[in-house]
């Protein structure tokens, strides 16, 4: 996540190469920041897939609003050519949508049970 980051200019600090062997993120920046403890109790073969069904609204939702963010970019793009910085709400819509889809993956891939909130936040 911090590469994608940093690759759609939404940071302008490399990201590290390393990271702790604890579960939590050492990252200093709340807004790139990945806190998450896998969920490995508790589980069976029906609950593991009934999971892609509970995800289908969140992949419509997140098509939709990927198109959003599209034409946000290239907003931005232009915003950024011209003044040297992310507008502050373009680039909250950008970073909202990547953790949202950060979240999404997290719960797909049986890294959390926890059903992801539909939000940018």
């Amino acid at each position: 996540m911090r590469t994608a980051v940093y690759v759609g200019f939404l940071r302008e600090e490399y990201p590290p190469f390393s990271f702790a062997t604890s579960p939590a993120d050492p990252s200093d920046d709340a807004r790139v920041r990945v806190d998450l403890v896998p969920q490995l109790e508790g589980r069976d073969r029906l609950t593991t897939a009934f999971r892609l069904i509970l995800a289908i609204p969140h992949l419509v939702v997140l098509a939709l609003v990927s198109i959003a963010l599209f034409v946000v970019v290239v907003i931005a793009f232009f915003a950024v050519l011209f003044t040297g910085r992310w507008p502050g709400g373009l680039r909250d819509f950008a970073l909202g949508v990547g953790r949202w889809w950060l979240r999404v993956q997290a719960y797909l891939a049986l890294l959390t049970d926890d059903y992801p909130p539909f939000t940018l936040s």
